[in-house]
Parts: structure tokens; C-alpha cells; sequence
């Protein structure tokens, strides 16, 4: 499970089965992770983004999704 491996970290999810009756996904890849959403996104630019990821806060109860799509800095 993301929020076991991740508490307190910001995550990019680039692959994931989250049915929409779920209140976190069944199944992820994780791409970066990093303490740090600053840093999270710096890896994100440097490394290209893609076009389906979906980027979460990790909290110890629950998921915070930031933001279903990132985009490389121009």
C-alpha cells in the first residue's frame, strides 16, 4: 500500500487501478516520491513528466490528491 511505504511524503503515481468507489487506488507504480513537493516536482521536470500522472500528499490517515496532471516546466 502507497500510504504505508510513503507517510508524510508527496508521491507521483504514473500507473494506478483506483476505482471510483475507492477512497485510495487498489494498485500503483510509484514514480518519485520526496519529503518535499518542491523537490517532487524538480525530479518531475527534470526526469519529463507524464501526461497521466497523479501526484498525492501521503498523510497517516489519508491520501490528498494535488493534482491529476503534471506538466514539464517550459
Amino acid at each position: 500500500m502507497v500510504r504505508s511505504h510513503f507517510p508524510g511524503e508527496w508521491v507521483e503515481l504514473v500507473e494506478c487501478e483506483w476505482p471510483s468507489n475507492r477512497s485510495q487506488p487498489t494498485w500503483a507504480s510509484v514514480r518519485f516520491h520526496d519529503k518535499s513537493r518542491a523537490s517532487l516536482f524538480k525530479k518531475i521536470s527534470k526526469a519529463g513528466a507524464k501526461s497521466d500522472a497523479i501526484v498525492l500528499f501521503i498523510r497517516s490517515s489519508n491520501l490528498v490528491l494535488e493534482h491529476s496532471e503534471v506538466r514539464a516546466a517550459s
